[in-house]
């Protein structure tokens, strides 16, 4: 089974499940082009009629069907995870630990419980959480009903017996064989995808580095010991190690004394006792929130303590590139894919405007710009657009009828000169 640490998964897992979401529409035309097509008289009608029925009969059958199911299942939690590694504002060890919680743990614990349902783990409410939603479910249907989302299943190369009674045995054991070995096969890619995402998406060198990051970046976690034992004596036990790690990850600032720095870290540290003192336990901000909070320039509470944000700053982009390159990649997919036959320099700039140019509720004077060099060339003619609407209802001014609206016109664009 191909499988790829990025946007891959989420590609398979879109393939997979509209296959089954359409395996109904999917089987009754093969069905219908067979009958149609099996009495015709030119050889081409029927040798479409014996396609249709060879397709029909490899996906009419328990082996095809609860393997698609059971992968199903696997890809999307497989894609949930790709999405947690694109995700560019989150914290890198927060990404390290979220990435193997829903995807790395999960997918070995989904392995433990494939072969029954009543094996899933139950939620705080007393509930049955499935960890296999479209497996199991498949599987109840196929064994109850013979019938998978509707359409009755073939037997998978049943054998002939002497005596109804010994045929039904035999066709009741074959089924038990078969279910056994696609949970198997399922069971295995499951495993296999847990221990290979384990080590291929976050090698030892990037693991290294995520647990050398943690300490510096899991400011919760120091928000809660500053707040239980008290900025002096975590500053005396702990500035050391900052000073050293910070150092190692931030190259620029080894020339800075280690006792200027761990100053400026005891000071970071009553600065963070003091703000966070003030907010109750549950509006106590993340990690990155509390980083935020000492960048916001109206707070002004990284004057003094420079270093210190600089460091922290630099961790905290140090291992987010491929996500931001990943997001480029996957803007430059959505605009120009198979349906849009653009040229390459009409590609580039067209990623130009989508990454750097203004937000769609900003964007007027360039839309204007560009739609007036258009028609002059059409016309010759710098007011002579035929299709536009000069209603004053539809000028750029805040709406009532959206907050999505109203937020979209509070919106900033990346470069300040493109709002002008």
């Amino acid at each position: 089974m191909f499988y790829s640490e990025t946007k891959f998964a989420n590609h398979c897992a879109k393939v997979y499940g509209q296959l089954r979401k359409d395996y109904p529409a999917l089987f009754s035309t093969l069905e219908e082009t067979q009958m149609h097509n099996s009495g015709a008289r030119d050889a081409k009608s029927r040798q479409t009629a014996a396609d249709a029925a060879q397709l029909k009969n490899k996906i009419a059958n328990k082996m095809f069907v609860l393997t698609l199911s059971g992968v199903c299942d696997i890809y999307d939690t497989f894609g949930h995870g790709i999405n947690i590694l694109q995700i560019v504002s989150i914290l890198p060890h927060e990404r390290f630990d979220k990435f193997n919680e829903v995807c790395v743990e999960k997918l070995l614990q989904m392995s433990k419980v494939i072969e029954s349902h009543e094996k899933c783990p139950l939620s705080k409410d007393g509930k049955r959480s499935c960890l296999w939603p479209k497996y199991h479910a498949d599987l109840q249907s196929v064994l109850t009903t013979g019938k998978y989302r509707g359409i009755p299943i073939l037997d998978d190369n049943p054998e002939q017996n002497r005596t109804r009674r010994g045929f039904f045995t035999v066709l009741q054991n074959q089924r038990m064989d078969v279910v056994a070995t696609a949970t198997t096969r399922i069971k295995k890619l499951a495993e296999r995808l847990s221990e290979e995402l384990s080590v291929s998406v976050f090698d030892d060198q990037a693991t290294s580095l995520v647990e050398q990051l943690r300490p510096l970046l899991d400011l919760r976690r120091l928000a809660n010991k500053v707040k239980l034992r008290g900025s002096t004596m975590i500053g005396s036990l702990e500035a050391r190690t900052f000073v050293k790690n910070g150092k190692k990850i931030a190259s620029n600032i080894i020339q800075i004394p280690d006792v200027e720095l761990a100053a400026q870290y005891k000071e970071f540290l009553r600065r963070l006792e003091k703000v966070t003192s003030r907010i109750q336990e549950k509006d106590q901000p993340d990690s990155m929130g509390v980083l935020k909070m000492f960048l916001d320039s109206a707070r002004g509470l990284y004057l003094g303590i420079e270093m210190v944000m600089h460091v922290l700053s630099v961790a905290s982009i140090s291992m987010s590139v491929e996500s931001v390159v990943e997001s480029h990649v996957s803007v430059y997919e959505s605009r120009i894919n198979k349906k849009r036959n653009v040229s390459e320099d009409r590609g580039r700039r067209e990623m130009e405007i989508s990454l750097n140019g203004p937000i769609v509720s900003r964007c007027g004077g360039v839309v204007k710009a560009a739609m007036t060099e258009y028609w002059r060339k059409e016309s010759k003619r710098d007011d002579f657009w035929h299709f536009i609407r000069k209603s004053e209802r539809i000028q750029l001014q805040p709406f009532e009828v959206s907050k999505v609206i109203d937020g979209k016109f509070k919106e900033k664009s990346k470069l300040p000169i493109m709002d002008k």
